[in-house]
């Protein structure tokens, strides 16, 4: 067997007394800078293939492959990164994947906070290779689910004892979202990716962000429910809310503790135990706080005014002309009162009648002024 230094081609002539032998040929590539690659195969001396595609008559007939199909020894019918030719020569089975199998994610898993410093390990539970060869594996790290912004690929990464790590050695932003995956090699063959998992990188535990008020504001006619936009916490963790209603001069209502939000719900409703003083103007507040016990700042107050019953304005009260007044025929008449005040703050209308009927009788109105 020889090798040419200049194109790396091998040549073998078999000797008589190789005729029907099975030989074990390893090649190994050292690109001396540390990098190296080894590959075993089979080689059969003298044996028959009559459509001469690499593939032995005996075992594409075994296999059921054609012995006179010249086309079907190149092809890998079981994707597992050899040819049926090369799956012959070696004594296996061309139809049954030799690909090492795929490994699966063990840290940190899909979803998970990474909450300590650097060094970061990803981290995946072993593969398997049928034939027992050599497994090495490639890590992908990506900034973007749809995998369009990869950080950094990790190739050859030998196998370790039961799992298999590298070290994250690309900057990782605070409260960033990234994703990864891995597959294993045995050189010629391939498995399938492990599925992709995300995990969010953060160091500092972050408050979540702000609620908003919704309601009530304004005049509020009825007990009142309290709504509010919930909050995001930047590393996900679970959030409860606290809301404070004021009465002037008095913490009223305190110590919602422990509303949470379920699922994507993005409004909390919150209905107060306790009654509602008439004609009161309140302000209200809500706070997030994570399961890390960090807390949000507090909403900007909201105001409403409590009004159930409402109530008449005031009787205004005659100016001019006075009672039992004699007025001059053709005199100009001028009619005054005084203003009513409406305790609910509500509008007022007002509305003057002129009657030659102390009763005022439908039929002794003789003006009507609407204002």
């Amino acid at each position: 067997m020889q090798v040419n230094p200049t194109t790396g081609l091998v040549t073998y002539t078999p000797l008589p007394e190789h005729d029907l032998q099975r030989y074990t040929v390893r090649v190994r590539l050292d690109d001396e800078d540390g990098g190296t690659y080894t590959h075993q195969y089979t080689l059969l001396v003298g044996v028959q293939d009559r459509d001469n595609d690499g593939a032995v008559d005996d075992c594409e007939v075994q296999y059921g492959l054609d012995p006179d199909d010249p086309n079907d020894g190149p092809l890998d019918t079981d994707g597992d990164g050899l040819t049926n030719a090369q799956e012959c020569v070696d004594g296996k089975n061309p139809r049954v994947s030799n690909a090492p199998t795929a490994p699966s994610i063990n840290d940190p898993f899909s979803g998970s906070v990474v909450t300590r410093l650097p060094p970061i390990a990803l981290v995946v539970n072993n593969a398997n290779d049928p034939d027992g060869d050599p497994i090495s594996y490639i890590f992908e790290l990506y900034a973007d689910a749809q995998l369009a912004t990869l950080l950094r690929t990790w190739r050859e990464v030998p196998q370790g004892v039961n799992r298999t790590s590298v070290n994250i050695d690309v900057p990782l932003n605070e409260n960033g979202r990234y994703y990864w995956r891995v597959r294993a090699t045995d050189g010629p063959g391939y498995s399938a990716w492990t599925n992709i998992a995300y995990f969010t990188y953060s160091v500092i535990n972050e408050a979540p962000g702000v609620p908003t008020t919704l309601e009530p504001t304004g005049q509020v006619r009825q007990n009142p429910n309290f709504v509010f936009q919930t909050s995001v916490d930047p590393e996900g963790d679970p959030i409860s809310y606290e809301i404070k209603v004021f009465a002037p001069g008095d913490t009223f209502h305190s110590g919602a503790v422990g509303l949470i939000a379920i699922g994507n719900q993005d409004r909390i409703t919150w209905t107060s135990p306790r009654p509602f003083d008439e004609n009161t103007e309140y302000t209200w507040q809500v706070r997030a706080t994570n399961n890390q016990i960090v807390a949000s700042d507090w909403s900007p107050l909201s105001t409403f005014f409590y009004n159930s019953v409402n109530a008449p304005p005031t009787q205004p009260e005659l100016l001019a002309p006075l009672e039992g007044a004699v007025l001059a025929e053709n005199a100009d008449l001028l009619f005054s009162a005084t203003g009513s005040t409406d305790e609910d703050g509500d509008p007022i209308t007002y509305v003057a009648r002129i009657s030659t009927d102390a009763g005022f009788l439908p039929e002794s109105v003789v003006a009507q002024q609407d204002g």
